[in-house]
Order: structure tokens, then sequence, then C-alpha cells
């Protein structure tokens, strides 16, 4: 968990970052109900759990219309304790991390069927930066990522319940199989 963290920052030469799959709580969904929560990339560049983040939400107006918004931006994890952590998924190098972001802010948000959210963006953008050698396992499908994340959660709201001061959990992908 924490000391996979530690392993993959260094402080000399071309740093290498975990990519992160992270979890928000949202209205009525929380801890056991991990297929709904909000789903944002991040880049953990450093201590304090924070780096550049991406992920999108969708704004319903008056009128019904829904528009869906992209955020590129840098957050610190454990600033809200609506994060309930999160799941390694990859590497990128300080080097590529201009490269990285291009990559996925070139995958706007674009409705692609019905019911399709955050979630269904984050599998999109993993597909692609897995193209560019910066995910080096098989995700096939959110179930892929969600027996983790579940772990994440629940570690997270442990590491909550004994200190007020705690930060989200982000562990390494389990490797599972799919019948």
């Amino acid at each position: 968990m924490a000391s996979y963290l530690k392993k993959i920052f260094k402080t000399d030469g071309d740093a290498a970052y975990p990519i992160a799959v992270v979890q928000y709580e949202r209205d009525g969904y929380g801890i056991g109900t991990e297929e709904q929560l909000h789903w944002a990339l991040v880049v953990l560049t450093g201590p304090g759990m924070a780096g550049p983040a991406f992920q999108i939400f969708d704004r319903t107006y008056n009128d019904g219309r829904v528009v869906w918004n992209f955020f590129d931006g840098v957050l610190q994890l454990g600033i809200a304790t609506k994060c309930l952590g999160g799941v390694c998924i990859g590497i990128v190098k300080q080097s590529e991390l201009d490269e990285f972001r291009k990559v996925v802010a070139a995958n706007r948000p674009a409705v692609k069927f019905v019911g399709w959210n955050c979630r269904d963006w984050v599998m999109e953008t993993i597909r692609l930066v897995r193209e560019k050698g910066w995910v080096h396992t098989d995700i096939a499908d959110q179930e892929t990522l969600l027996p983790s994340l579940k772990m994440a959660s629940k570690a997270t709201k442990a590491a909550y319940d004994q200190s007020r001061d705690a930060s989200p959990v982000v562990i390494e992908l389990e490797k599972t199989t799919h019948a």
C-alpha cells in the first residue's frame, strides 16, 4: 500500500509516478456501492497524495440539457473524506507528464450510450494511456477494477476511523480472473 508508493517516488533522475483510479462518495453511495462511485484519474507526483487529476462531471440544467465538463487540475486526495482511496494502474515518468496530459485531455467527454458516465470515461482513458505504455496490465472493464477498489475503500474508511488526518489508501491492482 503506502510502501508501494514510496518505492515508486524517486528523487534523482526521471521520477516515475503512479497513475491511480480514485473513487469518491456520491450522495447515497459509499462503501459497498463502489460500482456507483465517482471515478477520476490521478497521477501521484508527490507526498501528501497530490498530483495532476483528470475527471469529468455533468451539469443538468432546468431545460433538461446535460452538459459534461472536463477537469484537469491538481488535487490533494486527503483534503476531504469523500475520497475512498483507489488503485494504482500504471506508471508515468516525469518527462512524459506533458504528453500524458495531452492524451488524457484529448478524450473529451462525449456520451456514447444511455447511462454513460464518469466511470465509462475513465475506462476509455485507460485504454488510451495503455496504448502509450503507461498502463502495463489489461483492464478489460470496470469489473476488473472493482475488487481492488472495494479493498481500497474499506482500508481508507478504517484509516479515517483511526485518524482525522489519515490519507486515502491507494493499493496495487489485484490480479483477478473472470469466468
